[in-house]
């Protein structure tokens, strides 16, 4: 009886170490989880460097809430501009927050937002079309971790 407790005892020691060790792992699974499928690239478009990072689904979310806030008319013109306030994070090595008017109201997005509507069409386009791309590739890196298992 005596051997049956001693290895209980060294079984939960054993337990615990394991779940210490079970924490740290997922920790760093959480944060690789979170990043997983994460893409950041940079387009130059006449000189000008833009960089852009594929968005979280609380993004995506945040993204179609403040398009269904739009006359409906606008939603569909509007969605590329509102991705990319949520996409692009610099431009020139400069924090895209730094580019906003501190005067306007609104949130953060809603300032970023203002910034791209100003851009010209086709900046936009070129913008949203790189953007697409990333995310097919970062769609693309997922598919062939999956087929490796």
């Amino acid at each position: 009886m005596s051997k049956t407790s001693v290895s209980l005892d060294n079984k939960r020691d054993s337990d615990k170490k394991v779940t210490t060790e079970e924490k740290k792992m997922s920790l760093k699974s959480l944060k690789d989880l979170l990043f997983l499928g994460r893409s950041e690239n940079i387009i130059t478009i006449e000189g000008i460097d833009f960089k852009l990072k594929t968005i979280t689904a609380e993004e995506q979310r945040n993204i179609i809430l403040k398009i269904m806030k739009m006359q409906e008319e606008y939603r569909i013109l509007s969605a590329k501009i509102v991705t990319l306030a949520f996409s692009i994070t610099s431009i020139n090595n400069v924090p895209f927050e730094s580019f906003t008017d501190d005067n306007l109201d609104g949130d953060i997005y809603d300032k970023r937002i203002a910034i791209v509507e100003q851009l010209q069409a086709s900046v936009i386009d070129k913008l949203y079309n790189f953007y697409e791309k990333m995310v097919k590739e970062s769609n693309l890196e997922a598919d062939v971790e999956e087929i490796k298992k």
